[in-house]
């Protein structure tokens, strides 16, 4: 039943997972040119995909902080780029998932209701 549920669920959020993708792919860009040669970008942007991962476990706000702070301290105004990032990633684009997920389970708990109360009528009516 609920494996049902899952699966009917992919397609909503894979097409949201691509955007948070494609946000990841682009701050990921700008952190490489931006800790260009710094010891940030030595540590955590030094290409591409490794700029990626690090985006990607910062949306999991596991090592937030920890990859913010040393950057913060050499400039300040790369708060803005992680602060920018938090903001796009994990309080807009994770609430969506959430919401998707949520209207998905409300809608199949409605399905479920509406047979129940389909077959008791049928049942009645027998």
């Amino acid at each position: 039943r609920e494996l049902g549920t899952v699966l009917r669920l992919i397609p909503e959020v894979s097409s949201i997972m691509l955007i948070l993708f494609v946000v990841i792919l682009f701050y990921g860009w700008v952190g490489c040119v931006m800790f260009y040669e710094t010891t940030e970008g030595d540590a955590s942007f030094s290409n591409l995909i490794e700029s990626m991962w690090t985006l990607w476990i910062m949306v999991t706000t596991a090592n937030y902080p920890d990859v913010m702070m040393p950057a913060y301290n050499a400039n300040p105004l790369a708060a803005l780029y992680f602060v920018s990032f938090m903001v796009i990633s994990f309080f807009f684009i994770m609430g969506v998932v959430l919401a998707s997920v949520v209207n998905s389970y409300q809608n199949d708990d409605d399905m479920r209701k509406a047979k129940i109360k389909e077959l008791r009528q049928q049942n009645l009516q027998q």
